[in-house]
């Protein structure tokens, strides 16, 4: 058992021991408790003797874990590295430049065309012996792929995030934190 008191400036302290007791100053009042306070997140209810959820300090807590969780489920489909940002920057470019050419626009393209237009895919194609047409396939794959996981993963933090801020009790705004981001 735990006991807070109450100071006659507002000001509250836990103690191991009962108030009065082991040099305890009583305060103005004390109460036996279950367990020690987070103050931050809960308060004391002196009438009902009861811990009561500080709901507004709880929502802050949770709206941030879930965009901590929203961050780290974004992990495997964003890079760090300036470097590969770029490439995956430029290859998106020249999945979308090929997408918006014409079939006949594409037959038009002469080689010499083809390796300032699209530099990445010619350099792959090149190396891997796969025509620019599926060496752009798997850059435009690889870009929806990514672009849909992340729009999931957005959709649920966004969905979790509205319905903290209409919940009305903590359960509720447990339950809409636990995000399940697989």
């Amino acid at each position: 058992m735990t006991w807070i008191v109450e100071h006659a400036d507002g000001t509250l302290t836990q103690h191991e021991a009962e108030p009065g007791t082991a040099g305890i100053d009583p305060g103005e009042r004390y109460a036996a408790t279950p367990r020690l306070l987070d103050q931050v997140l809960e308060r004391w209810d002196w009438s009902a003797g009861e811990i009561v959820a500080e709901l507004d300090a709880w929502r802050v807590r949770l709206l941030d874990e879930v965009d901590r969780q929203r961050e780290a489920a974004r992990l495997p489909y964003l890079t760090a590295l300036i470097g590969q940002s770029y490439v995956y920057a430029a290859k998106g470019r020249e999945a979308d430049l090929y997408a918006a050419l014409s079939p006949a626009e594409l037959d038009a393209l002469d080689g010499a065309e083809l390796g300032p237009r699209f530099p990445l895919a010619t350099a792959e194609a090149e190396v891997t012996g796969d025509s620019l047409a599926t060496v752009i396939a798997r850059y435009a794959a690889g870009q929806a792929a990514s672009a849909a996981a992340i729009a999931r993963i957005e959709a649920l933090a966004t969905h979790a995030k509205a319905a903290i801020r209409g919940a009305e009790d903590l359960p509720t705004m447990q339950a809409a934190a636990a995000v399940d981001w697989s």
